[in-house]
């Protein structure tokens, strides 16, 4: 589940600005997500329950809904790390780091506590 909400915070990410606050209709944020209506409402909803969005929903049909990105890609990778971390999971960290590479290298010097100079020679 992480790793798909990850991927949804980077699909809006891609067409909306983080900490900016938008007036949206959801037909928007469909296409933003290439998902019906009925699934952006499921997204929409375990987004705000992580705390990496706000929404405050429109009133009727055809109402622009006001969406604010509180968490880059990056901040939410760090996230996900942690929590792997502390449970000693290990399967979604590899996976994460083969789907984003260097930020989730990153993410998880920065979960692990590495300063980023040793994380140069782990590299070489």
């Amino acid at each position: 589940m992480a790793e798909s909400n990850i991927r949804r915070l980077n699909q809006l990410l891609k067409a909306y600005k983080c900490h900016n606050t938008y007036n949206v209709l959801v037909e928007d944020l469909a296409v933003a997500l290439a998902s019906s209506r009925r699934n952006v409402a499921l997204i929409i909803k375990r987004l705000v329950a992580l705390g990496w969005i706000e929404w405050q929903p429109a009133v009727g049909r055809g109402q622009t809904s006001i969406l604010k990105i509180q968490t880059s890609v990056d901040e939410a990778l760090y996230q996900t790390m942690v929590e792997q971390l502390e449970e000693d999971r290990f399967d979604l960290i590899s996976k994460l780091i083969e789907q984003y590479r260097e930020k989730a290298v990153r993410a998880l010097t920065r979960a692990m506590g590495i300063e980023c100079a040793d994380l140069s020679m782990i590299q070489k």
